[in-house]
């Protein structure tokens, strides 16, 4: 070793030796007439054209015309390329084995039946294959000329029976988009639902897409998605909007992704929500000069409601940084509502000018109306009269100490 280290030269040429002698000997382990096989390539495969799930069956015949007994084994193998071509090549290989006596009249037919090889690949193409083989002197290779054209049959939206529920309301409401998807080759679809201001020219929900949550996976069913659009942006408006799919089945052709977009669909109507026009300003009902703190307070105002329904607000009041609320109705056309009947003092209030807010808020937590008011509050702590109540709590103080003596001597 040390010295082919020392003479490289003289490995080479003793490596060349080697090689030459391996070339030669091998044929001689065959008989000096032995004929190769060879292989016949017509028809190799059926069908020549089908998608990725597309059941094949390739076959070769080939011809050995040495006797049994001098015959090897052959091996062959099936070898099919990507459909896009790409730079690693093989798709799928398959082996078979040919013994010396499988042959009738020399010839064997070699087979591969039902076979998927682009079951699990997302790319569509015409596809090249080839037969190797090998009977005992190294392989060979034989490119069949047949092409096989893989296709892929495009996943379907049905737009035309796409529905969104309900078809007008106001923005408040939330839409649901519904349509149905399929695909012939059983591929499941992403699909991404867009919607459009057609006045604006924009994307509404592009901060949804962006994030994903418009975007399903759907595999021959129905995709539903719900939006309520933004209060800010279409509580005044009157418009019919637009919205439409892109979809894909992750399928590739010629290194780009089949990805497809519906036509637009007009729907929904969105009209402007129903508010309510303050004709008298919040005031309070049946006002006093002097209130006790024990007295209820209601107030009210006058509006119009345009819509054809009744609408609830909310009345409420705010007093030393206490609020407390209630829902109240208003019907349609013009109005009085009342708030209840609240109250807002407390014994603590007695004898002094309390400040306090009344007001009314519409469905949307919009204020409609306020009024804040300094109001008085009676000195007097007490519903009753002073001597009224010590004559009662002397009488009811009598009745429990007395009433049970009498009774018992009744029964002695």
């Amino acid at each position: 070793m040390r010295r082919f280290l020392e003479h490289p030269d003289e490995y080479l040429v003793m490596l060349k030796n080697f090689q030459d002698l391996v070339n030669i000997s091998l044929p001689s382990l065959l008989p000096e007439n032995y004929t190769y096989v060879e292989i016949k390539k017509d028809d190799i495969v059926n069908p020549k054209k089908g998608n990725r799930s597309t059941e094949f069956d390739f076959s070769v015949e080939i011809e050995n015309e040495n006797k049994p007994e001098d015959r090897t084994i052959v091996s062959l193998w099936l070898n099919i390329t990507h459909p896009d071509n790409r730079s690693d090549g093989r798709l799928a290989k398959y082996k078979r084995i040919v013994h010396p006596y499988d042959y009738i009249n020399n010839r064997k037919t070699v087979s591969w039946k039902k076979i998927q090889p682009f079951l699990n690949d997302k790319c569509v193409g015409n596809v090249s294959f080839c037969i190797d083989y090998d009977e005992g002197k190294g392989p060979k290779s034989i490119k069949s000329s047949d092409i096989i054209a893989i296709i892929n049959n495009p996943a379907i939206v049905d737009i035309q029976n796409a529905t969104v529920n309900p078809k007008k309301e106001n923005c408040l409401r939330r839409f649901t988009y519904k349509v149905y998807v399929s695909d012939p080759d059983g591929d499941p679809v992403n699909i991404t639902l867009y919607l459009v201001d057609p006045d604006k020219k924009s994307i509404i929900n592009k901060e949804e897409i962006e994030s994903g949550e418009m975007t399903e996976k759907v595999k021959n069913g129905f995709f539903e998605r719900g939006y309520k659009f933004p209060l800010k942006s279409y509580e005044d408006t009157n418009v019919t909007l637009k919205y439409y799919f892109t979809y894909d089945d992750g399928i590739y052709e010629a290194g780009k992704l089949n990805k497809s977009r519906t036509r637009d669909k007009e729907d929904p109507h969105i009209y402007p929500l129903p508010k309510l026009v303050v004709i008298k300003n919040t005031y309070i009902k049946d006002v006093k000069d002097k209130y006790f703190w024990w007295e209820e307070l209601v107030f009210e105002m006058k509006v119009n409601n345009p819509s054809p329904e009744i609408i609830n607000i909310t009345a409420f009041y705010k007093i030393n940084n206490e609020t407390k609320s209630e829902k109240v109705k208003v019907e349609p056309g013009t109005f009085t509502p009342s708030s209840p009947q609240f109250k807002p003092f407390s014994i603590l209030n007695t004898g002094k000018n309390v400040s306090i807010i009344l007001g009314f808020e519409d469905q949307y937590g919009n204020v409609l109306s306020t009024t804040t008011r300094q109001i008085e509050i009676n000195p007097k702590i007490s519903p009753y009269r002073f001597p009224d109540v010590v004559v009662s709590g002397v009488v009811i103080i009598f009745l429990s100490f007395f009433l049970p003596i009498f009774f018992i001597k009744d029964r002695r």
